[in-house]
């Protein structure tokens, strides 16, 4: 593209997507499994999805100051004990899609979880952006 900047903000080789711009332009939100340190026994078909773990994250949109926003799969971090007590209790949460609102203060995220029986299971949240950085 005619006058656009490319570089390498991707921290997780094997995860990160869901990459949106805020309104100003200033911020970007993502989902990423760094720092959750799963393993995937294999990348063929759909055996991956059984280990699948995200986190939400954002940055300053030059890449620079990357920042983790949620801890829904780290025991007893506050976001974990309050995911399993008001959500679900289960081993595994995907922070997946995300929204800016527009004023750039809050995103609406939708959260995947892991539920015996009927499988994966979503809500959407609303998480205030001020109150995390």
């Amino acid at each position: 593209m005619k006058g656009a900047r490319w570089f390498a903000w991707l921290f997780c080789a094997s995860w990160d997507e869901h990459a949106h711009y805020s309104p100003d332009g200033k911020k970007i939100l993502w989902m990423s499994r760094a720092e959750l340190k799963v393993q995937f026994p294999s990348v063929y078909g759909l055996e991956w999805a059984k280990y699948l773990r995200a986190e939400l994250w954002t940055m300053n949109s030059d890449g620079t100051k990357p920042i983790r926003l949620t801890y829904f799969n780290q025991p007893n971090h506050p976001d974990y004990r309050w995911f399993q007590k008001n959500v679900f209790a289960t081993k595994r949460v995907i922070v997946s899609d995300n929204a800016f609102s527009p004023d750039g203060k809050k995103a609406a995220v939708c959260i995947a979880y892991e539920q015996p029986i009927i499988g994966i299971n979503s809500v959407l949240a609303v998480i205030d952006l001020e109150k995390r950085q």
